[in-house]
């Protein structure tokens, strides 16, 4: 029976019950009701009737009636003091069934926002021979063994240990392995040279599993990557991205070369580093390569274009040390560092506030809510969340 129905035969009883029609069985439910349901109801909050009140009305009533009128009038009060009980203990039933319901989609929003939960430690490595293996599942340990190479996880990290058999073997095959991060995913891993390279979200390197046959150590980057490469005056350490090779001269750098953003960004954390464009699939290194040393980062566009400035470091950087950190920075750019990290997408309901800029610091470990609010502070930005969609409006 819906909750419409109900009401109206229970109005309908009430009505019964004040005409002292109702039949004894009817009586005896309205009183029960009463007695078991309103007594453990709560008054809403601000409603309150004081006994010594309802003792003197009563007795003022009481002391004015013939005898004969008494019980009959008795009765009839009876029934209208039990009928406006039962009335308020519905209406007080109806107010505590409705905060429950609001208290219930109020859960269910919160539970939403939760489903969008921060990045964590998981990859997929591909091994030479096509095999993949699931970095986020199992236990720490052994990955697999490469030709004298040994793959060891633990931790969030992949560690390429090489035998001293493999460096006496000059005539083994390079083999090849690929480390691919999904969105809301970060990983580490050390190369076979000690190099240490930590992997941004909706990220990729393709790097031998050994560099003991080869003139140069060169690995291949797409998306985001740190890298604290140990230095060989023998080998040149070289990173291969979106338009550009990054050489390096003994240094710690990050670079940015996700495909949806419209140039390469890397800085340098320390050392020095030279940067070739690379021009319709071909580097460029008709020249001596554009320098870069600490504190600085250069942007290289399509067409091959190098700008280089100052900056502070630490911003590049902050996703690697687990923190968002937007430094007067477009909202079209924060946002997308967002939806790669909480696997979420994106809708501007307004193009025209993707250019605003913003700044602030917060770990990326925070709730979503909580980073979007951040920005809402500000008075310019509005976002709602829907499933796994972020809608952005002024």
């Amino acid at each position: 029976m819906c909750f419409i129905d109900k009401m109206n035969k229970g109005t309908e009883l009430i009505n019964k019950y004040i005409s002292g029609n109702c039949t004894e069985e009817e009586k005896r439910l309205v009183e029960r009701f009463y007695l078991e349901q309103f007594k453990q109801l709560p008054l809403p909050d601000g409603i309150h009737v004081d006994e010594n009140i309802k003792v003197s009305a009563w007795s003022n009533i009481n002391a004015h009636m013939p005898p004969r009128q008494k019980i009959k009038r008795i009765n009839y009060l009876l029934r209208y003091a039990v009928a406006a009980s039962l009335i308020l203990a519905t209406c007080t039933w109806l107010y505590i069934a409705e905060k429950r319901k609001l208290t219930a989609q109020n859960n269910e929003l919160v539970r939403q926002k939760n489903k969008i939960t921060p990045g964590r430690n998981t990859a997929i490595l591909t091994l030479a021979n096509g095999t993949s293996v699931n970095l986020g599942k199992g236990a720490s340990g052994n990955v697999a063994q490469q030709q004298g190479v040994t793959v060891l996880k633990n931790n969030g990290q992949l560690t390429y240990q090489v035998s001293p058999q493999d460096l006496k073997n000059t005539a083994a095959a390079v083999q090849y392995n690929t480390i691919e991060t999904p969105l809301g995913g970060q990983y580490r891993l050390v190369l076979a040279d000690g190099t240490k390279v930590w992997l941004n979200a909706s990220s990729s390197l393709k790097y031998p599993t050994s560099f003991t046959n080869l003139k140069e150590r060169l690995v291949v980057l797409t998306g985001e990557g740190y890298f604290e490469v140990k230095h060989d005056r023998s080998k040149a350490f070289r990173v291969r991205s979106s338009g550009q090779v990054t050489e390096d001269i003994g240094t710690s750098f990050n670079i940015s070369s996700y495909a949806d953003d419209p140039e390469t960004k890397t800085t340098l954390i320390t050392g020095v580093v030279k940067i070739f464009p690379i021009i319709n699939k071909i580097i460029d290194e008709r020249q001596t390569g554009t320098l870069v040393v600490a504190d600085q980062l250069a942007r290289v566009k399509a067409n091959g274009s190098i700008t280089v400035q100052q900056v502070d470091t630490e911003e590049s950087i902050a996703w690697k040390n687990n923190e968002f950190m937007f430094n007067d920075e477009p909202l079209e750019s924060i946002m997308k560092k967002v939806s790669r990290w909480y696997n979420v997408s994106v809708q501007y309901q307004d193009g025209n506030i993707r250019e605003s800029k913003f700044g602030g610091t917060i770990s990326r470990f925070e709730n979503i809510a909580d980073v979007l609010h951040m920005l809402e502070l500000t008075g310019k930005v509005h976002f709602k969340i829907q499933e796994r969609r972020i809608i952005v409006s002024k």
